[in-house]
């Protein structure tokens, strides 16, 4: 497991996943598992020290990565980001 030692992933990243963690489930079930995570990304942001505006700008990030990931899957697509670059 030491390969996994200090990978960092970013917000869009992150909702990209919780998009793919929820494929084939209801909305209710989506939007449930994104405002945990959600909230669970601010507080660790915010014990990091982060300032508000980048919070904010990462919540975009979030939201973007997790809607568009979700679209795409609802549509058969396969990712169309880089391995490696979410």
């Amino acid at each position: 497991m030491s390969e996994a030692n200090g990978i960092s992933i970013t917000p869009k990243g992150m909702g990209a996943i919780v998009a793919e963690m929820m494929e084939g489930t209801s909305d209710d079930a989506f939007f449930a598992k994104y405002q945990e995570v959600c909230a669970n990304l601010v507080a660790t942001w915010r014990s990091q020290g982060f300032e508000f505006s980048d919070i904010r700008r990462f919540l975009h990030q979030y939201a973007a990565g997790a809607s568009f990931r979700r679209a795409e899957l609802e549509r058969g697509q396969a990712a169309t980001y880089p391995e490696g670059r979410a």
